[in-house]
């Protein structure tokens, strides 16, 4: 296997095709996974998106929970209260 210097990215280049194309695939996936971690993808975006609303509901669903025990613990206060 005869390895020859790569002027433009100062790294080995073999002569076979189908490794430089695997080599170029792995540096896209890597490239990818960079851009999604960063937020920077229409995918990242719409999860990130997706996220906050999940986020929001369950507050709003907490408060209400909360708000629903401060009732019902007023109501069976009044209860003993009045008896």
């Amino acid at each position: 296997m005869k390895l020859s210097l790569s002027f433009e990215q100062n790294v080995p280049q073999t002569e076979s095709i189908s490794f430089r194309e695997e080599i170029a695939r792995q540096r896209n996936i890597m490239r990818q996974r960079k851009l999604q971690e960063e937020g920077k993808t229409d995918q990242a975006r719409s999860d990130l998106a997706r996220l906050a609303l999940i986020r929001k509901q369950r507050e709003e669903a907490a408060r209400k929970r909360e708000e629903q025990k401060k009732a019902k613990e007023a109501a069976t206060g009044a209860k003993t209260a009045n008896s």
